[in-house]
């Protein structure tokens, strides 16, 4: 599970945040971003679609399937290739995850904070089982990383 942490977290990072999250930076203000507004959300979740060619194998047990937008919300869903919902421990591996992931950088440091946490829309990642049954998920949000 620590393996599947680290490489989801590592290709997010690599992927998202410095391609796509750094356009936003450079296509949308500050003021449109944190007025959470719906569409904005979408236009961010297109940009995600047009670079990323979903869904994508993040290693050989997770694929990444989509992105949306809801609420407030850039919503990541992953499917677990070989996992069954009804043999895993659900919260131990969600508390894993988001732990995994608040500790190895999602948040961005300095300057380089996450841009899109930065402006107070947060950060929903969805984990499915290789039937499509909810494993669990998780909000990562500005205050999960002191900002």
């Amino acid at each position: 599970m620590q393996k599947v942490a680290k490489n989801i977290l590592f290709f997010f990072i690599v992927v998202i945040t410095f391609v796509v999250f750094g356009q936003i930076d450079k296509n949308f203000s500050a003021e449109d971003v944190t007025s959470r507004s719906k569409a904005i959300l979408n236009s961010i979740v297109e940009q995600v679609r047009k670079t990323q060619k979903l869904p994508v194998m993040v290693d050989n047990e997770t694929e990444w399937t989509s992105v949306s937008a809801g609420n407030g919300e850039f919503i990541c869903k992953y499917k677990m290739l070989e996992a069954n919902a009804e043999n895993i421990n659900k919260n131990s591996f969600i508390v894993l995850m988001k732990k995994h992931l608040l500790s190895s950088g999602v948040c961005g440091k300095g300057n380089n904070k996450n841009a899109v946490l930065a402006r107070g829309i947060d950060l929903r990642y969805m984990y499915y089982d290789k039937i499509g049954n909810l494993i669990g998920s998780f909000t990562i949000t500005s205050q999960d990383c002191g900002f």
